[in-house]
């Protein structure tokens, strides 16, 4: 009989990670060079990382092909080693196979597998460069970007020997393609209207998830003595297994940790996993009351990467301990800490703290008690993260056919990737979405609300340097934005020395129509101005003639706009003295009788009329 989890509940965690749950944790080599024999004898050389808190405990690539340069394989071998000793995996893999095709591949192909370090010099790697430009293959040329960093990788180590005095100081040539960033694609944004979509889709599972986990535990209570009858006494009644409570006391009860496999269940309890198949769902959607699924995760990383503005794949990595609450410059913050290895430190995000059940503080509260189940039987490595998975092993051993796991992206069936799939296709949005572009999108909302202050931009970002914020995040939207921007500025400019200094938008505040021609305006068409002196295709430079334009317009709720137009009231009543009478009279005096007749006779809001008379503004240029 299996034991109750009742009588047990004063026994500590390492009594529920037994040997027949926890995966054994391999031991890591040192980071070194090591041979090996493949099974058909032949012998292999490999560079290799220990990566105790990964899945694999080791890091291996092979580095055979470098033994044909027999002076200089080793050294090379070393600085890598250290050069790459923080990056992930996959950037090793990466640098690795780049080394291969492009250095090692030179040197083999050029007939130089005899050189020595002493030899390596500037014109070699001038060599190099042109031998990185011709045609590999059938007339098969590289791109820019695979030249630049095939280039790169050997450049990097030579430079580290240099320091460690190994090579000769000699000038290292760089800068070879310059221009590869402008070949550069940035991630592509999310339409607006589709990220509303995705992010309240986001909340309300959420919401819905956190729900369900509260009443499946008081529904675990509700039936504990109704668990006990059945599995300790074996005295189940007919359709018991219909109430969902039931179904979730009795594995609860039952099985500590993940659920075993199916068959197990079978054995155990036929009636009972009939009635999980049948009438509640199946086992997945079962689990997701106990400990989260890959599926019910998906919500939780997009909320959680949008309010963050977080890279995934940091976010994956996040462990318990990375986010506290701290007290910054007085006030109580929600603080999140965590480790990005492709940029060598740490990101950090911190917020005011709320008790909204959305706020990301309150997030991971929930995910870190949710995943208090599986965590006894997640590896070493894996026991502090907040995400967790429970996921298949390897069949063959017995008694261990599921462990608890952090999340992966990839393109293998059940993968983070594919349950993204189905949440879009769930909550009816049909666009392709990938992770990283919810981050960039966060950041290109912030570049429209910013008013495109790269600064502002880069730090929430968390960028050390805003060259990487320009390339990588910088949007086909931004980027019109600041065109936009630097349109006006030269027009507004140009407008300010035709006028003379009259129309000068500095100074205007920030949601004023700075096209106008009259502060507190606004124009439909300020290129295409109707005064006959104005030029088709220039900004409209009639400056206190607005008020008998077609195309004005002007905020009836703005006391700024109405303390404008008294401005101007009192200017154009003012020059009658000091213009001539004819002029006054063609011009001036039918915009004195709009203001009046027409645009005053608009204002009825008191609390406008009244904020407008508060208001300290400089006065406008006079009227000629």
């Amino acid at each position: 009989m299996t034991p109750s989890r009742y009588d047990q509940l004063d026994r500590n965690t390492s009594a529920a990670s037994s040997e027949e749950s926890t995966p054994a944790i391999a031991t890591c080599r040192p980071a070194g060079i090591y041979e090996s024999q493949t099974a058909s004898g032949e012998s292999v050389t490999s560079l290799v990382w220990p990566t105790p808190n990964e899945e694999s405990p080791e890091d291996v690539h092979d580095a055979t092909v470098w033994l044909q340069c027999d002076a200089i394989w080793r050294p090379f071998a070393e600085s890598a080693l250290i050069l790459h000793s923080s990056v992930s995996s996959r950037s090793r893999q990466a640098i690795v196979g780049e080394l291969n095709a492009g250095w090692w591949r030179f040197l083999i192909e050029t007939e130089r597998t005899e050189i020595i370090l002493e030899q390596i010099s500037n014109a070699v790697f001038g060599d190099f460069a042109s031998w990185l430009q011709a045609e590999h293959g059938e007339n098969a040329t590289w791109s820019v970007g695979t030249c630049r960093k095939r280039y790169g990788r050997p450049l990097a180590i030579v430079r580290h020997l240099q320091t460690t005095k190994r090579i000769p100081q000699f000038y290292v040539a760089s800068g070879q393609w310059r221009d590869t960033y402008k070949s550069f694609e940035p991630t592509k944004v999310i339409s607006r209207p589709v990220f509303a979509k995705l992010l309240s889709a986001a909340a309300q599972a959420l919401e819905e998830t956190v729900r369900n986990r509260h009443r499946a535990l008081d529904m675990i209570a509700s039936k504990k003595e109704t668990a006990i009858r059945i599995v300790e006494r074996g005295q189940y009644k007919r359709g018991e297994y219909s109430n969902l409570a039931t179904v979730l006391a009795v594995l609860d009860y039952r099985y500590d940790g993940a659920f075993p496999p199916i068959l197990q269940i079978k054995r155990d309890d036929r009636t009972l996993w009939d009635a999980i198949a049948t009438r509640h769902g199946g086992i997945r959607k079962i689990e997701a009351y106990f400990y989260p699924t890959t599926t019910s995760l998906i919500p939780f990383f997009i909320w959680l990467q949008a309010t963050l503005a977080a890279n995934i794949e940091t976010l994956f990595k996040t462990k318990a301990d990375d986010f506290q609450v701290e007290e910054i410059l007085g006030t109580r913050r929600f603080v999140w800490r965590s480790r990005k290895n492709r940029a060598h430190r740490d990101v950090m995000r911190s917020l005011a703290l709320s008790e909204d059940p959305l706020h990301p503080m309150n997030v991971l509260e929930f995910l870190n008690k949710w995943t208090a189940r599986i965590r006894p039987i997640s590896a070493n490595s894996h026991r502090n993260m907040v995400f967790l998975t429970v996921g298949r092993v390897d069949p063959r051993k017995p008694g261990k056919a599921f462990v608890a796991r952090a999340p992966r992206t990839g393109a293998t069936r059940g993968t983070v990737t594919n349950a993204l799939s189905q949440f879009l296709k769930t909550n009816g949005i049909e666009e392709k979405i990938q992770f990283k572009q919810i981050r960039t999108t966060v950041l290109d909302i912030a570049d429209e609300i910013s008013g495109g202050d790269i600064r502002a931009i880069a730090q929430l970002g968390d960028h050390a340097s805003i060259d990487t914020t320009n390339r990588h995040y910088t949007s086909d939207g931004a980027r019109s934005r600041d065109s936009q921007s630097l349109a006006l500025v030269q027009n507004a400019r140009e407008r300010w020395l035709h006028s003379d200094g009259v129309i000068d938008i500095r100074g205007e505040p920030s949601n004023a129509d700075r096209l106008s021609a009259t502060p507190g305006w606004m124009c439909l068409d300020p290129f295409d101005s109707p005064v006959p002196s104005a030029k088709n295709g220039e900004l409209c430079n009639a400056y206190g003639q607005c008020p008998i334009c077609p195309h004005a317009a002007i905020d009836t709720m703005s006391p700024y706009a109405l303390a404008r137009l008294l401005q101007l009231r009192k200017i154009i009543h003012g020059a009658m003295s000091k213009i001539s009478p004819e002029r006054w009279l063609s011009v001036w005096k039918p915009c004195l009788e709009s203001i009046e007749t027409r645009w005053l006779t608009r204002f009825r809001d008191i609390n406008t009329l009244d904020a407008a008379d508060r208001l300290s503004l400089p006065n406008l240029p006079g009227v000629d």
